[in-house]
This record gives structure tokens, sequence and C-alpha cells, in this order.
């Protein structure tokens, strides 16, 4: 039974880590983040990074990995909301 559960949350894992990549596809080739919100990325980026330091404190390759793959994707995104976006 525990690897039914094991697979559910790598499957869920996966799921959450590729979630920001069709927004990083768009973002990338468009440069258009007038309707993203720097506020809502900010928050995101920072619960990522504290549930990767997590995952390093309790020694969870699953939760220090999938979390490190979002933030691969969602920290460039902030990032272009500061360089791309007209205020």
């Amino acid at each position: 039974m525990d690897t039914f559960f094991e697979i559910i949350g790598y499957l869920a894992g996966f799921c959450i880590s590729i979630a920001f990549v069709p927004q990083a596809i768009k973002t990338f080739k468009t440069k258009d983040v007038q309707s993203l919100s720097r506020v809502t990325y900010s928050i995101y980026n920072f619960g990522i990074l504290g549930w990767v330091i997590y995952g390093f404190y309790i020694h969870s390759i699953p939760v220090t990995f999938f979390n490190m793959v979002s933030l691969c994707f969602s920290a460039p995104i902030l990032y272009m909301t500061f360089k791309y976006k007209k205020d």
C-alpha cells in the first residue's frame, strides 16, 4: 500500500513541476508579461523555495527535486515580469 501512495506522490510532484512549462514557453516566446501578477509569482516562488529548503532539511529527494524543477520554470517568469512589465 505504501508503494501506491509513493506513486501518487511522484505523479503529483511531476504534475506540479511541469505546470509552469506552458506559461514559461509562452512568456519566453512573446515576452508578454502584462497580464501576469508579480505578487502571485513572488509568493509562489517564495513558497517553492521554502519547500526546497524543507526538502533538504527532511532529506526528502522527491520534495527537494520536484520543487527545484518547479522553481526552474517559475523563477524565470518572475524575472521576466520585472524585466518586461510596464507599470
